[in-house]
């Protein structure tokens, strides 16, 4: 004949769930990522009563069976799973580790039969503090949680490649941290509510490099960008495009700075060559056009119209030798 004691458990259904909703940007498409973990007991103590198999299941060791079908193996104190023990409930999920009062407490490890798994600190009956948990898609974390959270430093591995490691706040990437993509390039700096934000570099797979500032994936405002074809920008970005103020040396030494316009100069600038051949003036779609002053390299001068790069409109040319030529100019020739 069995004896019934008292648990912490009320019901079948009483457990508790934590879903985890991580964002991160990959190539501006947002992959959401939502898992959801059996935590443990609910925190208020019910008045189900469980039938003692074997041994003292009052205080000391015990084999227990509750009504809806969970077993628990293991030590009690006061009627309670206190102590070291292991409770299989009856849709596969398994526990093995420290109970208090009937509730997950200290270091243990939580399975559900689809594979996921945690194992790490407890506290009241939820996941808190460092742990690892796993999923049966190969998605992987390991770091702090703060009641059933992601919550200060992690490390979080993606199934499609990707990992971050650094800062987490309610589940998502917030605050400094480092996003390495599957391709091998990667993000280190500054993260808001799960996406690039602020302050940071990015590494590309050519060998790039941006340095500067960042909204979601985009480069967006103020930064540095060092190209694998050794041309290097400096200064305003909008939507990852040269836009605003900005240096550009290209590969070749040539050197444009001023306005820049979706990527390319345009209104006022200068083109510096690398035989010192400098334009002064107006630009359009990277080109000198309208009125601009070129000084050559021998010395010459031409101060007046420009169209798509070349000389036309009314110019004055002013040769080494001091000669000058003042007229009608079209695709870079006087006429005469």
């Amino acid at each position: 004949m069995s004896t019934e004691y008292r648990t912490s458990i009320s019901s079948p259904g009483d457990v508790v769930v934590a879903e985890f909703l991580l964002n991160f940007s990959n190539k501006g498409n947002v992959v959401q990522l939502l898992i959801a973990l059996l935590v443990g007991l609910i925190l208020l103590q019910g008045t189900a009563f469980s039938a003692c198999e074997e041994g003292d299941c009052q205080n000391g060791l015990g084999k227990s069976k509750d009504k809806d079908g969970r077993v628990y193996e293991g030590t009690f104190k006061d009627g309670y799973f206190w102590g070291t023990g292991t409770l299989i409930n009856p849709d596969g999920t398994a526990y093995k580790g420290q109970f208090s009062k009937g509730l997950y407490n200290g270091k243990g490890s939580l399975v559900s039969k689809d594979g996921r798994k945690y194992t790490g600190t407890f506290q009241d009956g939820v996941i808190h503090g460092k742990g690892a948990m796993t999923h049966a898609n190969g998605l992987e974390y390991s770091g702090e949680f703060d009641m059933g959270r992601f919550n200060g430093q992690g490390n979080l591995f993606y199934p499609d490649g990707r990992e971050y490691s650094g800062d987490f706040r309610m589940n998502v990437a917030h605050g400094t941290g480092k996003l390495l993509y599957a391709d091998g390039s990667s993000f280190d700096g500054k993260f808001f509510d799960g996406k690039p934000a602020g302050q940071g570099v990015r590494r590309y797979l050519d060998g790039s490099r941006y340095t500067g500032n960042f909204i979601d994936t985009r480069r967006e405002g103020l930064g540095v960008l060092e190209s694998a074809d050794n041309s290097r920008y400096e200064g305003g970005f909008r939507d990852n495009l040269y836009d605003g103020q900005g240096k550009l040396t290209t590969g070749d030494g040539v050197v444009l700075s001023g306005t820049f316009n979706k990527g390319v100069l345009t209104g006022k600038g200068t083109q510096t060559w690398p035989n010192k051949q400098i334009f002064t003036g107006n630009f359009d779609n990277g080109l000198p056009h309208g009125h601009g002053i070129m000084q050559y390299s021998d010395g010459a001068q031409y101060e007046g119209g420009w169209v798509n790069g070349k000389r036309q409109g009314k110019g004055v040319l002013v040769t080494a030798d001091g000669s000058r030529y003042e007229g009608e100019f079209m695709e870079d020739q006087l006429q005469q």
